[in-house]
This record gives C-alpha cells, structure tokens and sequence, in this order.
C-alpha cells in the first residue's frame, strides 16, 4: 500500500515546480545585465540624436556678433551703433549718409544719435546741409543738443543727445490707440508742437515726422531729430498748407 505524502512534502513539490516553470519564463540575470560599455555606447548614442532633433537656442541665432563697420570714431570718442542702421546712398555715387542710434564706448557711455556724411565725390551741396541740421539743434529749442562733431576733407559727423524714453511704438504700441493713451499723447503734443513751431520761425519745416522720430516716456514726448529741414524742399513741396477745422465751426 502505497504511502500519501505529508502535507509539508505535498507544499514543497508543489511549490518547486511553480519556481521551475517561473524560472524559465524568465530572463536571466545575465541578460539583465547592461555592462559600462553598452550604457556609455546608449548614452552617446542617445545624446546625438537629441543634439539632432533639438534646434539651437534662438539666443544663438540672433546674438550679435562685433564687426569693424559697427563702430565709428570721431575725434578721441568711439561709438558703437545700436540696432538697424538707416544708410542712403547719392544716385550719383557723391557719397552716402549713415544714421544710426549709438552707445558712447568711451567715457561718458550715454546713447546718442550719430549722423555721418562720407564723401566720395562732389557732395559739398549735402555737407552744407547737414552742418545746417547741426546748427538746428544747437538753436532751435527742444531739439537734441550737439554733443560732438568733425568736419574732415572726407566728410562730416555729428553726435546728439538721445532724448530719455523709447520710440512711441515701443513705449505706447501702434495705433489705433485707446482713449487713455490717446488722453496722454495729446497733454503731450503741445511739447513737440513748441519744438515744430521753433522750426517754423526759422522759416524750417521737419517734413518727416513719423512715430520712429518721437521718443516717449511717461511723462514728456521729443523729436528725435530736425527731420528734412535742412533739405530744400522738392517742386510741390513748398507753399502747401493744411487748413484746420475752427472748433467754432458747426455742420
């Protein structure tokens, strides 16, 4: 007559056999095992793809990078321009004109506006002009003042003041304004208009007045500079007037 297994005998056969049947189902500890040189092999691997798929910081991309033509001298004062600069070339190649906002490199550092003639034939015409917009800003209040200048056989530069603020658009946004930036640019204006109507007693017109031209800050508004008014004006220019409305005047 055959025995019958203890119940610990009948626990310990059952329980092996479920370790046996798990044990093959399931991977070995060697191959569980990822060595030094597979995770540094995975790890260079994984980093060059990312370099791939990820795009450089637009830092990178738009970083400014010093060039010789960024950087102009005038007597002993370095300045370095700021931002797009405006350049206009003669139709006759007599010379070009360079504009541009600027940092003062040397002491005092300040921002300032630099005008630059370059000569390169006959611009004796253009030179004129511009020492007479220099002089507009040394006479006609409310303009920047001039800060430096240098007239040379080659061309002539001057340096004004940067008025404190930014440009309208950056301080105010573009129009159409609200009524409340619309409240404050008007208590503003009667400052540029005293600045115009010096102009206008000269016998000068800006002729160029544009929201790059009016710096702002919270509590004033200035012109940038003395616009076309040292330029003669072009036929059909001259003599026009704009009449305004009385504020009498009813419908």
């Amino acid at each position: 007559m055959e025995e019958l297994d203890s119940s610990e005998e009948r626990i310990a056969r059952l329980t092996g056999s479920l370790r046996a049947v798990t044990e093959r189902g399931r991977p070995t500890l060697e191959a569980q095992t990822l060595r030094i040189d597979e995770l540094r092999e995975f790890v260079l691997r994984t980093e060059s793809s990312t370099a791939r798929a990820v795009p450089p910081p637009i830092r990178a991309a738009v970083l400014a990078r010093p060039r010789g033509d960024r950087e102009v001298s005038v007597g002993q004062a370095r300045y370095r321009l700021i931002g797009e600069a405006e350049q206009t070339e003669a139709r006759d190649g007599s010379y070009r004109l360079l504009r541009a906002d600027a940092r003062q490199a040397t002491a005092p550092s300040r921002e300032v506006r630099l005008s630059r003639l370059e000569v390169l034939g006959d611009a004796e015409q253009r030179r004129a002009e511009l020492k007479h917009e220099a002089q507009l800003h040394g006479t006609v209040v409310g303009l920047p003042k001039v800060l430096a200048r240098e007239d040379r056989r080659e061309g002539f530069t001057f340096i004004t003041e940067m008025p404190p603020g930014a440009g309208l658009s950056a301080v105010y946004g573009r129009a159409p304004y609200p009524g409340i930036i619309l409240d404050t640019l008007v208590r503003l204006l009667p400052q540029v208009a005293r600045t115009l109507e010096g102009l206008h007693a000269v016998g000068k017109a800006h002729r160029a007045l544009r929201p790059e031209v009016l710096i702002a800050s919270r509590e004033r508004l200035w012109l940038r500079d003395a616009g076309l008014a040292a330029v003669p004006a072009t036929a059909g220019e001259a003599g026009r007037s704009v009449a305004l409305p009385s504020r009498n005047a009813r419908r």
